[in-house]
């Protein structure tokens, strides 16, 4: 007989009890205002959309203060740190919405000098560049998923990033990383050092380190508290990715002292350039009659005392910048039917020649707007899109122009130059939806809102093949490429001037449309650039500023004599963004050469790097086929 406490129990079971509503625990939370603001310190601790917006605030802060004119240069190190956090937090959840957004913040804060023209240009900029970072994240995680190291894979994914938004989508290259080498501010930790090393591998280097550098560090804490079960080797493994960064600025390092050792540069035989700073605002630019003569007579008043304070034997030559003639330039068809601008362009001459008798012994290298017909197109309203316009540099000899007595002769026949115009360099590198309408013959409303946005007329493309022209005379002429604007930005339009024999490159530009916004650091820092990638002088002919030179190993030079007001004389400091910003006056230097006829990127350019992708994804592919089969035999 079994125990009582044996016996099953009898009848059906009792039932379940209801589950019980789940009441959530309340927390006190901070005041939503107070939360945004301290985003950027609580942004780690809320995974959620919170977290995401405290590392876009910190990605933002580090891209304002690493970026010229931003204090901490050495910060750009760092810089892309947030970005790696965004794309893989949560397991990359969210990635795609939250790194378009990075984007379009990063450009519309970098670009914000755009909104001087129009607060839709920098909209449309961020809308039209933001995606380029779709490109980057999926670049990231798609290398990454095949193991390839984290510093190598940053550092050549932020190359390709800048490398697709500069040249396949039409859009300058800044905010560039490696503007930050070339700031020239007080606490850039030596990033200075590195510059002359451009002339190997072209200012791409500049930011590979720095994809590099923030790709080690985010690596260097993800493997640490990434691999359970490996703890003994996650340092080891750790440590190591931070080498590749340290070994790519050691390498940078050497490069820049053997390039610095190496250069030697001279002075063009022992005469100065004189650029002309006149400081003219967009509404006297763009005034009436009187207000344009006023213009003109600005720059001719400013280029006398230049001369004369100078002395004309110490002269090589006068430099106009970018559209600062009042009046368009005709083609010789165009002449015949428009005698009114003919009979201006004549009189520009006229004065030059007159009130500065000493010009006629010198070259004066103008930026005008040089109209031209087309073929089989006629229309009597010179600004009509069936002429052409171009943006341009004119090489002229005052010495050929009628003297202001006489009467004004007839256009040269159809196809001629006049005889006053020695060369002219035109503008190839448009800047898309400011220059010009990208699909505007397809769709003619784009072209509409680009007019309502920019001021600017449509422009046409110079051609690719113009060959320098020579400032001076015989042996001592210094062979001289142009690139207006924002051709500056753009390196192979650089390389090119420079594979044709350019010894110099011209940077005649109108940069009063930025007022004083941080945009006149970051375009000096890109002059710098350009200047050490190619080993060649650049000068920069600034309307508002900045007006400055920069030597073959992208050191600045120069002085800039500010006019003055009342007391006649000039106020001499060195040439460059600060000193030049809204004042008048001219700048004078001895163009310096390089002994250099090509630096290596010159002669490669953008090579190496397309290469450095091609690398990454064999080197992925390798890696995702070992992974998919651990047990094959290797070798």
């Amino acid at each position: 007989m079994s125990e009582p406490h044996d016996t099953p129990a009898s009848g059906p079971p009792p039932p379940e009890p209801a589950p019980q509503p789940r009441v959530r625990r309340t927390k006190k939370q901070l005041p939503r205002p107070l939360r945004f603001a301290l985003a950027p310190i609580l942004g780690y601790a809320h995974p959620g959309a919170f977290g995401y917006l405290g590392f876009l605030c910190i990605g933002l802060a580090l891209s304002l203060l690493s970026l010229p004119p931003g204090p901490f240069p050495f910060l750009v190190l760092i810089a892309d740190v947030p970005l790696l956090v965004v794309l893989f937090l949560q397991g990359g959840v969210r990635w795609k919405r939250w790194t378009w957004l990075y984007g379009m913040l990063h450009f519309g804060f970098a670009l914000r000098w755009l909104g001087e023209i129009h607060p839709v240009q920098v909209i449309g900029s961020a809308l039209v560049l933001g995606p380029v970072y779709l490109l980057l994240g999926a670049a990231i995680r798609w290398a990454i998923a095949r193991r390839v190291p984290w510093a190598l894979t940053v550092g050549t994914c932020v190359v390709l990033e800048e490398f697709v938004r500069t040249f396949w989508m039409g859009g300058m290259p800044w905010p560039s990383r490696s503007l930050s080498f070339a700031s020239g501010m007080p606490l850039d930790l030596g990033l200075s050092m590195l510059l002359p090393a451009a002339a190997w591998f072209g200012a791409y280097a500049f930011s590979f380190l720095a994809g590099m550098s923030a790709g080690a560090i985010y690596g260097h804490f993800k493997v640490r508290s990434g691999l359970p079960g490996e703890a003994e080797v996650a340092p080891l493994r750790a440590w190591r990715a931070l080498l590749a960064p340290m070994a790519t600025l050691l390498v940078l390092l050497v490069l820049a002292a053997v390039t610095s050792a190496q250069a030697i540069v001279k002075a063009a035989p022992g005469k100065q350039l004189l650029v002309v700073q006149a400081d003219i605002p967009q509404s006297l630019k763009h005034g009436l009659d009187g207000e344009v003569k006023e213009m003109f007579d600005r720059h001719l008043g400013i280029s006398k005392a230049a001369i004369d304070q100078t002395g004309v034997g110490n002269v090589l030559g006068v430099l106009w910048p970018e559209t600062m003639v009042p009046w368009p330039f005709l083609d010789s068809a165009l002449a015949h039917r428009f005698p009114d601008y003919w009979e201006h362009q004549v009189g520009v001459l006229k004065r030059i020649k007159t009130d500065v008798p000493e010009a006629q012994q010198l070259p004066w290298l103008l930026g005008v707007i040089h109209k031209f017909e087309r073929p089989g197109e006629v229309h009597w309203n010179l600004w009509h899109r069936a002429h052409g316009t171009h943006d341009s540099l004119m090489l002229v000899d005052p010495s050929q122009a009628p003297g202001m007595d006489d009467p004004t002769p007839l256009p040269p026949p159809a196809g001629t130059p006049p005889p006053w115009v020695v060369a002219r360099h035109d503008k190839v590198q448009l800047v898309p939806g400011g220059e010009y309408t990208p699909l505007g013959e397809i769709l003619p409303p784009l072209r509409w809102f680009r007019n309502f946005v920019s001021v600017i007329p449509e422009l046409d493309r110079g051609a690719y093949d113009q060959k320098p022209f020579p400032i001076g005379s015989g042996e001592k002429a210094v062979r001289a490429g142009t690139i207006i604007c924002f051709e500056l930005a753009f390196p192979a339009r650089c390389r090119d001037w420079r594979r044709a024999g350019a010894e110099v490159l011209l940077n005649a530009s109108n940069y009063g449309w930025f007022g004083r916004s941080g945009f006149r650091w970051q375009i000096s820092a890109l002059a710098k650039l350009r200047a050490a990638e190619l080993g060649v002088t650049v000068v920069m002919a600034g309307n508002t500023g900045p007006t400055a030179f920069y030597g073959p190993l992208g050191q600045a030079y120069g002085t800039f004599h500010e006019m003055g007001h009342e007391r006649g004389g000039a106020d001499v400091e060195p040439a460059g963004p600060i000193s030049t910003t809204h004042r008048r006056g001219w700048a004078s230097a001895a163009l310096r050469l390089s002994s250099t006829r090509q630096t290596l990127y010159t002669q490669w350019g953008d090579w190496p790097w397309l290469l450095a992708v091609l690398a990454m994804l064999v080197f992925a592919r390798i890696r995702a086929d070992k992974a998919s089969h651990p047990d094959a035999p290797s070798g």
